[in-house]
């Protein structure tokens, strides 16, 4: 197990025994060739039940499987370091949000740079970690548990939101990409990145609902909505940096 996931049994988050057991089942059996070792577990964890609203995606982000998945990608405290698209925006004083945080990597490396940050998540238990790991390390961190598909956000609040790998999940992404954008003062940038590939391994990817095209259409869907794309990440077409004119 890796710093999150302690810091999620140190605040009483998950027990030791309950997070070692997820644990192996995510990442301790056998797995096809070129699978990625989560996506059997947690295809199964999706569709043991039904997942067609809000509550019910919200729930699958709190079950200890995923949980744990979320927590494995963590390298809060210690060795990570920002994406260099976001990196030279991010300084002392500015108002970040980190949307969809999942771990809070980006929202605590912006505030360990001296930014006020908020973490917003559907998951009631990772906001309970990011505020237990932020009181710890005494960095200005406060969190949101998103309650609504499509959530209020505020007007023109925030210099710099990331929102990266988090449309994907949503009923509404187009609606939560407005709503980001409307927090966004004029000049302050986002980075957007949404998985385009193949979803049959991981239905919680909701691509029935996504309608965010692939290569060049989510591009046209945020200069459509006044941004305007100032650098891609390497390898993509879409994926990047954005500005609110």
């Amino acid at each position: 197990m890796n710093n999150f996931l302690e810091a999620a049994i140190q605040a009483g988050v998950i027990d030791r025994e309950a997070a070692l057991a997820a644990w192996q089942r995510v990442f301790g059996g056998s797995y096809p060739t070129g699978g990625t070792p989560w996506d059997p577990v947690l295809f199964q964890e999706w569709n043991e039940q039904p997942r067609g609203t809000f509550e019910g995606i919200r729930d699958f982000y709190e079950n200890d499987a995923y949980f744990v998945f979320i927590c494995s990608m963590s390298g809060w405290p210690s060795g990570y370091s920002l994406d260099p698209l976001v990196r030279p925006l991010i300084h002392p004083g500015m108002k970040v949000l980190d949307y969809g945080c999942g771990h809070g990597n980006v929202g605590i490396a912006c505030a360990q740079l001296g930014a006020s940050v908020l973490c917003a998540d559907a998951s009631r238990r990772v906001l309970r970690v990011i505020d237990y790991a932020a009181r710890s390390a005494q960095l200005p961190v406060e969190t949101l548990c998103v309650q609504d598909t499509v959530p209020d956000l505020g007007i023109e609040l925030y210099d710099f939101v990331s929102c990266c790998d988090c449309l994907e999940h949503v009923q509404d992404p187009i609606g939560v990409l407005r709503s980001l954008i409307t927090s966004t003062k004029h000049g302050g940038h986002l980075r957007l990145s949404v998985f385009f590939g193949d979803h049959a391994h991981a239905p919680y990817h909701l691509r029935e609902h996504a309608r965010l095209g692939d290569n060049g259409v989510f591009r046209g869907i945020c200069e459509g909505l006044g941004l305007v794309l100032l650098e891609n990440e390497q390898g993509t077409s879409d994926n990047g940096l954005y500005k609110r004119l």
